[in-house]
């Protein structure tokens, strides 16, 4: 974050209210991603996730104002949220269906 200051001369309060909505956004887009491994299969979701975050870590180096950083954080949430635990547990579960 204070690299970001420095470069782009942002206040460090607007950074860290960005960096508090992409936690807050991966707790609501966790409970919808926690729904889509049954839906969907969690190879898309993960595949999904893995896309979606790697595309925001594309982006960030060219993010110009703080709209932007915004939606690139909001992007990696998604992101993150789609290859944290609940995915990831989901899958692995299921290769033990019999075991308690």
């Amino acid at each position: 974050m204070l690299r970001l200051q420095e470069i782009r001369g942002w206040s460090l309060t607007a950074i860290s209210n960005i960096v508090l909505a992409f936690y807050l956004a991966a707790v609501v887009f966790s409970f919808w991603i926690s729904k889509q491994p049954a839906r969907r299969g969690p190879r898309s979701v993960v595949t999904f996730g893995a896309i979606a975050s790697g595309g925001a870590l594309i982006a960030l180096p060219r993010v110009e104002n703080l709209g932007l950083l915004l939606a690139v954080f909001l992007v990696l949430s998604l992101g993150w949220s789609a290859t944290n635990t609940n995915p990831i547990s989901t899958t692995v579960l299921a290769w033990f269906p019999n075991r308690q």
